[in-house]
């Protein structure tokens, strides 16, 4: 079954990049703490996984409230509806 993924890659790759004053890679944004790469591809979870994982992240798994919003409307903000998380369906 295909879906619309944020692939923060269409999904949402999240990298922790340790400290505040160290920049994310070319592409990525940073959103409270963390790197977040935006991808509006239409893949299944597990391509949609790998490809962040090849990219040095990996699916996010939002661990609050804020971050879940913030996430949520820029993802809306770039036209991505459906974006694919760290959970499976």
């Amino acid at each position: 079954m295909m879906f619309k993924v944020l692939l923060i890659l269409a999904a949402v790759c999240a990298s922790s990049n340790g400290q505040n004053h160290i920049p994310c890679p070319c592409g990525w944004e940073k959103i409270i703490t963390r790197c977040y790469l935006f991808v509006n591809k239409t893949v299944t979870w597990d391509t949609a996984r790998a490809d962040c994982l090849k990219r040095g992240g990996d699916l996010v798994i939002p661990t609050s409230n804020k971050e879940c919003d913030l996430l949520s409307q820029r993802a809306k903000s770039l036209g991505m509806n459906i974006p694919w998380i760290g959970a499976q369906r």
